[in-house]
């Protein structure tokens, strides 16, 4: 389903999915973790509806949060999950623990959302994010100058009643987007399989 023209690797920890974003030869490192993920950890380029790789499945978000050791919440309005998943990690010096739930909805195809702790302040996610934004389409008009955007994009939104957000989707408006915000010291992400922008906002709103 995806180019390899343009891609950008979500990383909660682990990589959750592949994007191919507009036309200019974005390679975008999302959600940066204070440390690297662990090799082969990989998500949905393997199958939206396969087990994320590198986790171990559990059947409730209270197990969830009892091998995490945080409050995991249950996303709202999203009705029950295909699959919860833990990734995998024993040494908190080079991996954080996370939790990835996984959905089918009739519209918008698989659903990933991920919760992890996140190291940084808000201040200091909000800079990183703004600066991810900077980054990547500075590096794109100079890889393509002049060149039109295809629809593809990244750019930072207010969700939740004013929550900095991290949001990038696909040229196509409903072949894939993926939104990522903090609150408290917990880092969200939502990946899609067949969404837009809007879509993304609209999870990221509700859940």
């Amino acid at each position: 389903m995806w180019s390899s023209r343009t891609k950008i690797g979500v990383v909660l920890g682990l990589t959750l999915v592949g994007l191919t974003i507009g036309a200019c030869g974005r390679n975008r490192g999302f959600l940066n973790n204070a440390v690297s993920p662990p090799p082969g950890a990989t998500g949905p380029e393997s199958g939206w509806s396969n087990p994320p790789e590198n986790t171990d499945r559990v059947a409730t978000f209270d197990e969830a949060a009892a091998k995490t050791g945080f409050p995991v919440k249950t996303p709202r309005n999203m009705g029950s999950p295909i699959g919860i998943y833990v990734w995998k990690c024993d040494d908190p010096a080079v991996c954080s623990r996370q939790v990835i739930a996984v959905y089918s909805q009739n519209t918008l195809g698989y659903v990933w959302i991920g919760e992890r702790l996140d190291n940084r302040t808000t201040a200091q996610w909000s800079t990183w994010a703004s600066t991810e934004v900077q980054t990547n389409n500075e590096a794109a008009a100079r890889a393509l100058p002049g060149a039109p955007d295809s629809g593809g994009g990244e750019e930072i939104a207010t969700i939740r009643g004013g929550v900095q957000a991290l949001v990038q989707w696909h040229a196509d408006s409903n072949a894939g987007a993926q939104i990522n915000w903090r609150e408290g010291s917990v880092e969200w992400s939502i990946a899609t399989q067949l969404a837009g922008r809007d879509d993304a906002i609209g999870l990221a709103n509700k859940v």
